[in-house]
């Protein structure tokens, strides 16, 4: 039965093979990469390779990985203004519910504001564009939501791709503008808050999730807002809700808690832990001397 419904889930999945395979023909080495996502997850695999490489290759024709330094450096570059330093950067805050981070976020862009340079704050919770509809035909043909997609070892295997092309998508339409205008982003959520939602449902892999990573703009600073599970359940106490919202089966404490500790395993060297169990305005001054550090020294 369970290789039946994996089947079904499969050829529900696939789409454009042959397309693939003919683009990848004259694309060289990035063809090679395009075949081996085909080899490695099936047709959908190699489809949803094929964006993502794409928009690299025609953006940036080295098809190196771009540091949020080179990403800004070209765009400013395209539209004739000064040096990096003088313009935009990306800074991210990650952490569980109940953290601080819109709190910290909205205090950071309003420091920029005040000191005369344009910032602005995105929300960046992971919004489903190119696997609505997959997700669609997956509650309507087996009753599945999001929190049941381990059960299938074809989903396990390539929802990771899906979520690639969505947060490369929500980029170009919601961070990129903002960046080439030279604006300060402060983001609340990205890679690695991605990074915790794939551990904690189950479908964590690494191959797309190292992609996620790279092929993301790098933050020049990421903070971990870090606080104990019992600390955010009170500051933040709809967390109840959001479970029975999204039909997730566990207690609001041991949610949060079990959430903090993939954060904690998740974070790189790069990640500046904070303990947001300071007064806000304590955390905010650390926040604000290591950013504006970062920032001139851009």
């Amino acid at each position: 039965m369970s290789r039946r419904r994996d089947a079904t889930i499969g050829l529900t999945l696939l789409a454009g093979p042959l397309a693939v395979i003919g683009g990848a023909i004259g694309l060289g080495a990035l063809g090679r990469e395009i075949l081996g996502a085909l080899l490695a997850v099936g047709g959908l695999g190699g489809l949803v390779a094929v964006v993502p490489i794409s928009y690299k290759l025609l953006r940036y024709p080295s098809t190196r990985r771009l540091s949020l330094g080179d990403l800004v450096g070209i765009t400013r570059r395209e539209a004739g203004v000064g040096p990096v330093g003088t313009g935009g950067a990306l800074i991210c805050f990650s952490g569980i519910d109940g953290s601080g981070k819109t709190t910290q976020a909205e205090r950071l862009v309003a420091e920029f504001e005040a000191a005369g340079v344009d910032a602005t704050h995105v929300w960046a919770r992971w919004r489903p564009f190119l696997s609505y509809p997959f997700m669609g035909v997956l509650y309507v043909t087996l009753g599945w939501r999001r929190k049941d997609y381990h059960r299938s070892a074809v989903l396990r295997r390539i929802w990771g791709y899906f979520l690639l092309i969505d947060h490369l998508l929500f980029f170009a339409r919601y961070i990129y503008p903002h960046l080439r205008s030279g604006r300060v982003v402060c983001i609340d959520r990205y890679v690695l808050d991605q990074c915790v939602e794939l551990h904690y449902d189950g479908l964590y892999r690494e191959r797309p999730a190292t992609l996620i990573d790279s092929w993301l703009p790098t933050p020049d600073v990421t903070f971990l807002m870090d606080v104990p599970a019992e600390v955010a359940a009170d500051r933040k106490d709809d967390t109840g809700e959001m479970l029975d919202r999204l039909h997730i089966d566990a207690d609001p404490i041991d949610y949060l808690r079990d959430r903090r500790e993939l954060f904690q395993e998740c974070a790189n060297e790069q990640t500046r832990v904070i303990d947001t169990t300071r007064p806000i305005d304590q955390t905010h001054e650390r926040i604000r001397d290591t950013v504006w550090a970062a920032y001139l020294e851009g």
